[in-house]
């Protein structure tokens, strides 16, 4: 993930936030490999990531007011 010094918080926080959903759904994607014991995410990571992409959704809001 690489950002800019030109970008604005905004575009950097939905950069974050793309990053870890493309990441929660290439582990939903491998869940077939995860049930073969290959792979997957660990659920308090994925957890993590959701608690993180709600985290910066509510800075968001909490900036524009």
């Amino acid at each position: 993930m690489v950002y800019s010094i030109y970008d604005s918080t905004e575009v950097a926080t939905q950069k974050m936030v793309e990053a870890h959903r493309k990441m929660i759904a290439m582990s939903d994607s491998s869940n077939g490999a995860k049930k073969r014991g290959t792979g997957g995410m660990n659920t308090a990571v994925k957890r993590q990531l959701e608690l993180e992409i709600k985290t910066l959704h509510n800075a968001q809001e909490d900036k524009r007011e």
